[in-house]
Protein backbone atom coordinates (compact mmCIF):
# COMPACT_ATOMS: atom_id res chain seq x y z
CA UNK A 1 0.00 0.00 0.00
CA UNK A 2 1.34 3.11 -0.91
CA UNK A 3 2.56 5.98 1.77
CA UNK A 4 0.64 9.44 2.05
CA UNK A 5 4.12 10.94 0.49
CA UNK A 6 4.73 8.43 -2.19
CA UNK A 7 0.98 9.22 -3.40
CA UNK A 8 2.05 12.63 -3.43
CA UNK A 9 5.21 12.44 -5.39
CA UNK A 10 3.39 10.14 -8.18
CA UNK A 11 0.73 12.80 -8.06
CA UNK A 12 3.40 16.10 -8.78
CA UNK A 13 5.50 13.89 -11.27
CA UNK A 14 2.40 13.15 -13.44
CA UNK A 15 0.64 16.24 -13.45
CA UNK A 16 4.64 17.93 -14.14
CA UNK A 17 4.51 15.39 -16.83
CA UNK A 18 1.57 15.81 -18.28
CA UNK A 19 1.81 19.63 -17.98
CA UNK A 20 4.87 18.99 -20.48
CA UNK A 21 3.05 16.78 -23.14
CA UNK A 22 0.11 18.78 -22.86
CA UNK A 23 2.60 22.72 -23.62
CA UNK A 24 4.23 21.09 -26.21
CA UNK A 25 1.04 21.61 -28.45
CA UNK A 26 -0.92 24.55 -26.68
CA UNK A 27 0.10 26.45 -23.56
CA UNK A 28 -1.46 25.62 -20.50
CA UNK A 29 0.02 26.22 -17.22
CA UNK A 30 -1.30 23.13 -15.86
CA UNK A 31 1.32 22.61 -13.15
CA UNK A 32 1.57 25.73 -11.37
CA UNK A 33 -2.32 25.26 -11.35
CA UNK A 34 -2.38 22.74 -9.31
CA UNK A 35 0.08 24.28 -6.87
CA UNK A 36 -2.26 25.09 -4.37
CA UNK A 37 -3.36 21.23 -4.69
CA UNK A 38 -0.13 19.74 -4.07
CA UNK A 39 0.35 22.48 -1.42
CA UNK A 40 -2.88 21.77 0.27
CA UNK A 41 -2.03 17.89 0.52
CA UNK A 42 1.16 18.65 2.06
CA UNK A 43 -0.10 20.81 4.64
CA UNK A 44 -2.76 18.41 5.34
CA UNK A 45 -0.89 15.64 5.95
CA UNK A 46 2.34 17.38 8.04
CA UNK A 47 3.00 17.19 11.67
CA UNK A 48 2.25 19.84 13.91
CA UNK A 49 5.40 21.31 14.09
CA UNK A 50 6.02 21.26 10.32
CA UNK A 51 2.39 22.62 9.76
CA UNK A 52 3.37 25.85 12.01
CA UNK A 53 6.41 26.39 9.93
CA UNK A 54 4.60 25.71 6.35
CA UNK A 55 2.41 28.23 7.39
CA UNK A 56 4.34 30.90 8.88
CA UNK A 57 6.15 30.52 4.98
CA UNK A 58 2.81 30.74 3.19
CA UNK A 59 2.30 33.76 4.95
CA UNK A 60 5.78 35.62 4.84
CA UNK A 61 5.87 34.74 1.12
CA UNK A 62 2.67 35.47 -0.33
CA UNK A 63 1.25 38.37 1.92
CA UNK A 64 3.62 40.76 0.70
CA UNK A 65 3.42 39.18 -3.05
CA UNK A 66 -0.35 40.09 -3.02
CA UNK A 67 0.26 43.11 -1.55
CA UNK A 68 3.07 44.32 -4.19
CA UNK A 69 0.21 43.28 -6.60
CA UNK A 70 -2.24 46.04 -5.60
CA UNK A 71 0.73 48.63 -6.19
CA UNK A 72 2.77 47.41 -9.22
CA UNK A 73 2.11 45.34 -11.87
CA UNK A 74 2.12 41.61 -11.40
CA UNK A 75 2.04 39.23 -14.41
CA UNK A 76 1.45 35.67 -14.90
CA UNK A 77 5.19 34.70 -14.82
CA UNK A 78 5.54 36.70 -11.65
CA UNK A 79 2.24 34.38 -10.30
CA UNK A 80 4.07 31.00 -11.89
CA UNK A 81 7.66 31.85 -9.83
CA UNK A 82 6.04 32.30 -6.54
CA UNK A 83 3.95 29.37 -6.55
CA UNK A 84 6.87 27.65 -7.68
CA UNK A 85 8.81 28.86 -4.50
CA UNK A 86 6.50 28.09 -2.06
CA UNK A 87 6.24 24.49 -3.37
CA UNK A 88 9.90 23.94 -3.18
CA UNK A 89 9.61 25.34 0.15
CA UNK A 90 7.10 22.91 1.31
CA UNK A 91 7.85 19.83 -1.01
CA UNK A 92 11.40 19.70 0.50
CA UNK A 93 10.61 20.08 3.89
CA UNK A 94 7.92 17.39 3.49
CA UNK A 95 9.63 14.82 1.73
CA UNK A 96 12.51 14.96 3.67
CA UNK A 97 10.85 13.95 6.64
CA UNK A 98 8.46 11.36 4.70
CA UNK A 99 10.55 8.76 2.36
CA UNK A 100 9.53 7.06 -0.28
CA UNK A 101 10.46 3.13 -1.39
CA UNK A 102 12.48 2.66 -3.84
CA UNK A 103 9.59 0.98 -6.42
CA UNK A 104 8.31 4.66 -6.29
CA UNK A 105 11.22 6.57 -6.80
CA UNK A 106 11.94 4.17 -9.65
CA UNK A 107 8.35 4.92 -11.06
CA UNK A 108 9.15 8.66 -11.07
CA UNK A 109 12.15 7.88 -12.72
CA UNK A 110 11.14 6.18 -15.64
CA UNK A 111 8.40 8.75 -16.21
CA UNK A 112 11.29 11.56 -16.08
CA UNK A 113 13.48 9.22 -18.76
CA UNK A 114 10.14 8.98 -21.09
CA UNK A 115 9.65 12.66 -21.14
CA UNK A 116 13.23 13.57 -22.89
CA UNK A 117 12.96 10.32 -25.35
CA UNK A 118 10.46 11.78 -27.67
CA UNK A 119 13.40 13.99 -28.66
CA UNK A 120 14.83 10.93 -30.90
CA UNK A 121 11.37 10.93 -33.06
CA UNK A 122 11.72 15.05 -33.31
CA UNK A 123 9.83 16.13 -30.60
CA UNK A 124 11.69 18.68 -28.68
CA UNK A 125 9.91 21.26 -26.64
CA UNK A 126 12.98 23.88 -26.84
CA UNK A 127 13.86 23.38 -30.30
CA UNK A 128 10.43 23.88 -31.21
CA UNK A 129 9.60 27.16 -29.19
CA UNK A 130 13.04 28.80 -29.82
CA UNK A 131 12.78 28.07 -33.71
CA UNK A 132 16.30 26.88 -33.08
CA UNK A 133 18.84 26.33 -36.06
CA UNK A 134 22.29 24.27 -36.53
CA UNK A 135 24.48 26.30 -35.02
CA UNK A 136 27.29 24.41 -35.61
CA UNK A 137 27.05 24.73 -39.62
CA UNK A 138 27.17 28.60 -38.94
CA UNK A 139 30.19 31.29 -39.44
CA UNK A 140 30.84 32.58 -35.72
CA UNK A 141 33.59 33.42 -34.37
CA UNK A 142 32.43 33.56 -31.42
CA UNK A 143 32.59 29.77 -29.44
CA UNK A 144 30.20 29.97 -26.92
CA UNK A 145 27.37 31.16 -29.64
CA UNK A 146 27.56 26.58 -30.64
CA UNK A 147 25.62 25.51 -28.37
CA UNK A 148 22.22 23.41 -28.92
CA UNK A 149 19.72 22.53 -26.30
CA UNK A 150 17.16 19.19 -26.32
CA UNK A 151 14.19 18.58 -23.89
CA UNK A 152 11.82 16.29 -25.44
CA UNK A 153 8.36 17.41 -23.43
CA UNK A 154 9.87 18.47 -21.08
CA UNK A 155 9.71 23.11 -21.10
CA UNK A 156 13.14 23.59 -20.42
CA UNK A 157 16.52 21.39 -21.52
CA UNK A 158 17.94 22.26 -18.22
CA UNK A 159 14.75 20.75 -16.12
CA UNK A 160 15.64 17.45 -18.36
CA UNK A 161 19.60 17.81 -17.48
CA UNK A 162 18.68 17.94 -13.90
CA UNK A 163 16.36 15.08 -13.53
CA UNK A 164 18.09 12.83 -15.98
CA UNK A 165 21.38 13.71 -14.16
CA UNK A 166 19.78 12.52 -10.92
CA UNK A 167 18.38 9.68 -12.11
CA UNK A 168 22.32 8.71 -13.60
CA UNK A 169 23.99 9.09 -9.91
CA UNK A 170 20.85 7.26 -8.26
CA UNK A 171 22.05 4.53 -10.35
CA UNK A 172 25.72 4.66 -10.47
CA UNK A 173 25.11 5.04 -6.75
CA UNK A 174 23.06 2.12 -5.54
CA UNK A 175 23.88 -0.03 -8.60
CA UNK A 176 20.42 -1.83 -8.29
CA UNK A 177 18.33 -3.26 -11.66
CA UNK A 178 15.03 -1.29 -12.32
CA UNK A 179 11.98 -3.36 -12.18
CA UNK A 180 9.72 -1.60 -14.37
CA UNK A 181 5.98 -3.52 -15.74
CA UNK A 182 7.81 -6.65 -14.48
CA UNK A 183 10.54 -6.25 -16.88
CA UNK A 184 13.99 -6.06 -15.32
CA UNK A 185 16.28 -3.34 -16.37
CA UNK A 186 20.28 -3.78 -16.03
CA UNK A 187 21.67 -0.52 -14.52
CA UNK A 188 24.26 -0.69 -16.33
CA UNK A 189 22.93 0.08 -19.55
CA UNK A 190 19.86 2.60 -18.35
CA UNK A 191 23.08 4.49 -16.66
CA UNK A 192 24.81 4.98 -19.35
CA UNK A 193 21.54 5.85 -21.50
CA UNK A 194 21.23 8.34 -19.05
CA UNK A 195 24.66 10.07 -19.30
CA UNK A 196 24.13 10.35 -22.59
CA UNK A 197 21.02 11.67 -22.28
CA UNK A 198 22.02 14.25 -19.48
CA UNK A 199 24.75 15.09 -22.12
CA UNK A 200 22.46 15.43 -24.97
CA UNK A 201 20.06 18.01 -23.17
CA UNK A 202 22.78 20.65 -23.60
CA UNK A 203 23.22 22.11 -20.20
CA UNK A 204 26.65 22.55 -18.92
CA UNK A 205 25.37 23.01 -15.13
CA UNK A 206 25.13 18.80 -13.99
CA UNK A 207 28.58 18.05 -15.90
CA UNK A 208 30.10 20.88 -14.09
CA UNK A 209 28.67 20.31 -10.98
CA UNK A 210 29.97 16.35 -11.40
CA UNK A 211 33.59 17.69 -12.74
CA UNK A 212 34.20 19.47 -9.25
CA UNK A 213 31.77 16.73 -6.92
CA UNK A 214 34.40 14.10 -7.45
CA UNK A 215 37.66 15.88 -6.11
CA UNK A 216 35.59 17.09 -3.70
CA UNK A 217 33.85 13.84 -2.45
CA UNK A 218 37.73 12.23 -1.90
CA UNK A 219 38.99 15.29 -0.45
CA UNK A 220 36.61 15.14 2.59
CA UNK A 221 37.09 11.64 3.00
CA UNK A 222 40.54 10.85 4.00
CA UNK A 223 43.93 11.00 3.52
CA UNK A 224 43.74 8.33 1.08
CA UNK A 225 41.19 10.11 -0.20
CA UNK A 226 42.71 13.40 -0.54
CA UNK A 227 45.51 11.72 -2.57
CA UNK A 228 42.83 10.78 -5.40
CA UNK A 229 41.91 13.72 -5.51
CA UNK A 230 45.39 15.17 -6.72
CA UNK A 231 45.06 12.63 -9.59
CA UNK A 232 41.93 13.48 -10.45
CA UNK A 233 43.19 17.06 -10.29
CA UNK A 234 46.14 16.34 -12.14
CA UNK A 235 44.42 14.58 -14.88
CA UNK A 236 41.89 17.15 -15.14
CA UNK A 237 44.84 20.01 -15.38
CA UNK A 238 46.18 17.67 -18.63
CA UNK A 239 43.23 17.82 -20.10
CA UNK A 240 43.19 21.54 -20.19
CA UNK A 241 46.77 21.53 -21.05
CA UNK A 242 45.43 19.53 -24.72
CA UNK A 243 42.14 21.69 -24.98
CA UNK A 244 42.71 22.69 -27.90
CA UNK A 245 43.09 19.26 -29.04
CA UNK A 246 40.07 17.93 -27.43
CA UNK A 247 38.07 21.14 -29.39
CA UNK A 248 39.16 20.03 -32.59
CA UNK A 249 37.81 16.59 -32.64
CA UNK A 250 34.41 17.09 -30.61
CA UNK A 251 33.80 20.42 -32.85
CA UNK A 252 30.59 19.83 -34.94
CA UNK A 253 28.97 17.58 -31.87
CA UNK A 254 26.80 18.21 -29.15
CA UNK A 255 30.06 17.46 -27.24
CA UNK A 256 31.81 20.85 -28.20
CA UNK A 257 29.48 23.25 -26.18
CA UNK A 258 30.92 21.47 -22.93
CA UNK A 259 34.46 22.02 -23.52
CA UNK A 260 33.97 25.63 -25.11
CA UNK A 261 33.17 26.89 -21.07
CA UNK A 262 36.55 26.14 -19.96
CA UNK A 263 38.24 27.57 -23.46
CA UNK A 264 36.28 30.66 -22.53
CA UNK A 265 37.36 31.17 -18.90
CA UNK A 266 40.71 30.90 -19.52
CA UNK A 267 41.09 33.28 -22.82
CA UNK A 268 37.79 35.20 -22.43
CA UNK A 269 36.09 35.30 -18.86
CA UNK A 270 34.15 38.81 -19.60
CA UNK A 271 32.13 36.44 -22.14
CA UNK A 272 30.48 34.30 -19.72
CA UNK A 273 26.92 34.92 -19.71
CA UNK A 274 26.33 34.80 -15.83
CA UNK A 275 29.34 37.42 -14.75
CA UNK A 276 27.31 39.90 -17.02
CA UNK A 277 23.71 38.76 -15.51
CA UNK A 278 25.18 39.30 -11.87
CA UNK A 279 27.04 42.66 -12.46
CA UNK A 280 23.20 43.39 -13.74
CA UNK A 281 21.65 42.75 -10.54
CA UNK A 282 24.32 44.38 -8.12
CA UNK A 283 23.19 48.03 -10.75
CA UNK A 284 19.79 46.44 -9.74
CA UNK A 285 19.50 46.38 -6.08
CA UNK A 286 21.13 49.31 -5.38
CA UNK A 287 18.32 51.84 -5.77
CA UNK A 288 16.43 49.48 -3.48
CA UNK A 289 14.50 51.47 -0.86
CA UNK A 290 13.43 49.51 2.82
CA UNK A 291 10.37 48.09 1.66
CA UNK A 292 12.23 46.82 -1.43
CA UNK A 293 14.55 45.58 0.70
CA UNK A 294 12.59 43.38 3.43
CA UNK A 295 10.11 42.28 0.64
CA UNK A 296 11.55 42.49 -2.89
CA UNK A 297 9.92 43.53 -6.15
CA UNK A 298 9.20 40.64 -8.52
CA UNK A 299 10.32 38.61 -11.08
CA UNK A 300 9.22 40.33 -14.22
CA UNK A 301 10.58 43.00 -12.63
CA UNK A 302 13.98 41.90 -12.96
CA UNK A 303 13.35 40.10 -16.05
CA UNK A 304 12.45 44.03 -17.83
CA UNK A 305 15.39 45.56 -16.13
CA UNK A 306 17.58 42.89 -18.04
CA UNK A 307 16.13 43.96 -21.21
CA UNK A 308 17.06 47.67 -20.81
CA UNK A 309 20.94 46.37 -19.46
CA UNK A 310 21.53 43.64 -21.60
CA UNK A 311 19.14 43.24 -23.81
CA UNK A 312 17.39 40.22 -22.93
CA UNK A 313 14.26 39.33 -21.07
CA UNK A 314 15.71 36.83 -18.61
CA UNK A 315 16.06 36.44 -14.58
CA UNK A 316 19.37 36.00 -12.42
CA UNK A 317 19.97 32.81 -13.05
CA UNK A 318 20.82 32.43 -9.62
CA UNK A 319 18.56 31.66 -6.80
CA UNK A 320 19.88 33.70 -4.10
CA UNK A 321 19.74 37.06 -6.33
CA UNK A 322 16.68 36.25 -8.23
CA UNK A 323 14.68 35.44 -4.22
CA UNK A 324 16.44 38.77 -2.95
CA UNK A 325 15.55 40.83 -5.66
CA UNK A 326 12.00 38.97 -6.05
CA UNK A 327 11.34 38.53 -2.71
CA UNK A 328 13.87 40.45 -0.26
CA UNK A 329 15.88 39.71 2.91
CA UNK A 330 12.82 37.92 3.73
CA UNK A 331 12.57 35.23 0.99
CA UNK A 332 16.35 34.90 1.31
CA UNK A 333 16.23 33.90 4.79
CA UNK A 334 13.39 31.40 4.09
CA UNK A 335 15.64 29.62 1.20
CA UNK A 336 18.56 29.37 3.25
CA UNK A 337 16.46 27.54 6.14
CA UNK A 338 15.71 25.11 3.21
CA UNK A 339 19.70 25.00 2.78
CA UNK A 340 20.25 24.42 6.06
CA UNK A 341 17.48 21.58 5.67
CA UNK A 342 18.96 19.73 3.10
CA UNK A 343 22.91 20.53 4.34
CA UNK A 344 21.73 19.36 7.84
CA UNK A 345 19.83 16.07 6.77
CA UNK A 346 21.86 12.89 7.48
CA UNK A 347 24.88 14.80 7.41
CA UNK A 348 26.72 12.53 8.96
CA UNK A 349 26.61 10.21 6.27
CA UNK A 350 27.45 12.24 3.73
CA UNK A 351 31.05 11.59 3.52
CA UNK A 352 30.62 7.88 2.93
CA UNK A 353 27.55 8.45 0.80
CA UNK A 354 28.58 9.39 -2.86
CA UNK A 355 24.90 9.46 -4.15
CA UNK A 356 23.99 12.11 -1.23
CA UNK A 357 27.35 14.56 -1.20
CA UNK A 358 27.05 14.55 -5.23
CA UNK A 359 23.80 15.72 -4.91
CA UNK A 360 23.70 18.29 -2.29
CA UNK A 361 26.88 19.56 -4.05
CA UNK A 362 24.80 19.74 -7.38
CA UNK A 363 21.90 21.18 -4.96
CA UNK A 364 24.03 23.89 -4.10
CA UNK A 365 25.67 24.59 -7.45
CA UNK A 366 22.75 25.09 -9.59
CA UNK A 367 21.55 27.31 -6.94
CA UNK A 368 24.31 29.36 -7.63
CA UNK A 369 25.10 29.44 -11.03
CA UNK A 370 21.52 28.73 -12.68
CA UNK A 371 18.19 28.12 -10.62
CA UNK A 372 17.14 24.98 -8.99
CA UNK A 373 13.54 25.91 -6.88
CA UNK A 374 11.85 26.59 -10.17
CA UNK A 375 13.23 22.73 -11.38
CA UNK A 376 11.11 20.16 -9.44
CA UNK A 377 13.23 20.08 -6.31
CA UNK A 378 10.99 17.93 -5.56
CA UNK A 379 12.29 14.35 -6.72
CA UNK A 380 15.91 15.68 -5.42
CA UNK A 381 14.29 15.74 -1.93
CA UNK A 382 12.39 12.48 -2.33
CA UNK A 383 15.71 11.03 -3.90
CA UNK A 384 18.07 12.57 -0.86
CA UNK A 385 15.19 10.95 1.61
CA UNK A 386 15.41 7.58 0.49
CA UNK A 387 17.75 5.01 3.02
CA UNK A 388 17.25 1.74 2.08
CA UNK A 389 18.02 0.89 5.95
CA UNK A 390 15.54 3.22 6.94
CA UNK A 391 13.20 1.55 4.30
CA UNK A 392 14.56 -1.92 6.40
CA UNK A 393 13.76 -0.53 9.84
CA UNK A 394 9.82 0.56 9.20
CA UNK A 395 9.48 -2.47 7.49
CA UNK A 396 11.29 -4.62 10.69
CA UNK A 397 8.71 -2.49 13.06
CA UNK A 398 5.77 -3.13 10.99
CA UNK A 399 6.41 -6.78 11.33
CA UNK A 400 7.56 -7.19 15.16
CA UNK A 401 4.26 -5.40 15.87
CA UNK A 402 2.28 -7.67 13.38
CA UNK A 403 3.73 -10.52 15.67
CA UNK A 404 3.32 -8.91 19.11
CA UNK A 405 -0.87 -8.30 18.17
CA UNK A 406 -0.15 -12.17 17.04
CA UNK A 407 0.97 -13.33 20.19
CA UNK A 408 -1.76 -11.03 22.38
CA UNK A 409 -4.38 -12.12 20.18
Amino acid sequence: MLRKSEIWLILATCIYALDGLINYFIQVPLYVSFCPVLLALILINSTREDFAVLLLALVLILAPFFIKALVIPITKDDFSDVFLFVLAFFSITYLLKHPVRQKVLFFCFIIFIAMFIPVFIGIDATVKAANQVDVYSSQSSDIEFYRSYHSGVYRLAHIASYTLFLVSVWIFSYRKNLVFLNFKISWILLGLFCIYLTLYTGSRTPIISFVLSIPAYFAMRSAKGMSVAVIIALLFLLSMLNLNYILEITEGTFFYQYFTFFKTVIENPERLSRLMIWSSWLDAVRSFNPIEFLFGRSLSDSMAFNLKELGLSIWFHNDFLGIFYSYGITGLLLYFYLIFKVLAYKNIRMRKDFFRFTIVFFILFAGLVNGMYKYVPFIFAAALSFDPDTVKNIILKKSKHAISYANIS
